[in-house]
């Protein structure tokens, strides 16, 4: 299995972002070609650094698995979870379940992929049915305002961890750096 992590809209070698506009994160993960077994569960945990990110501001972008794209409604997920249903019939006799959530206590933000067996609306209990085939990959999106009172210089870092049917694997790490002075 594969993750990474990263904040795009960057200039330079410290990869400087305008600290006006929103931050865009975006995470990759792939169940890997030599995998033994389509992944049935997903959970992302990306930890934001709440002294560097306004929680306030997070607002989900698409979704990605596969052939499928899942948009949510762009309002602040300081507000509540969302959650969103897939059918992935007829080619796969199941459901794919998404919800994000953000603990504003902690600062961590949540996707939790699930294969729900449509019959029962549960997690499916065939143990070869998943919704991310071997190969697949599937990303999550969201934006976030830098906290408005951070100098030029900056640097807000960024890992997450992907974990595949209860095994975890951590991102790289990956920073950008304000800059809010206007040129000269």
């Amino acid at each position: 299995n594969l993750a990474v992590v990263h904040i795009l809209k960057k200039f330079g070698a410290l990869r400087f972002v305008p600290s006006l506009e929103p931050l865009r994160y975006y995470i990759y993960f792939e169940n890997i070609p030599t995998a033994s077994a389509t992944a049935q569960d997903i959970i992302i945990n990306d930890p934001l650094d709440r002294s560097h990110v306004d929680l306030s501001t997070v607002i989900l972008g698409p979704v990605s698995f596969t052939d499928k794209l899942v948009i949510f409604p762009a309002i602040p997920l300081a507000l509540g979870a969302l959650t969103k249903e897939v059918d992935l019939r007829p080619a796969n006799n199941l459901l794919a379940r998404i919800t994000a959530s953000l603990n504003m206590a902690s600062g961590v933000l949540t996707w939790h992929f699930q294969s729900i067996d449509p019959a029962t609306g549960q997690p499916t209990t065939d143990p070869v049915a998943g919704f991310l085939p071997i190969g697949g990959e599937g990303s999550v999106t969201f934006t976030a305002q830098s906290v408005l009172s951070l100098p030029t210089n900056t640097a807000i870092s960024n890992k997450a961890t992907v974990i595949f049917d209860g095994k975890p694997l951590d991102t790289p790490s990956w920073s950008n750096t304000l800059d809010s002075t206007p040129p000269v």
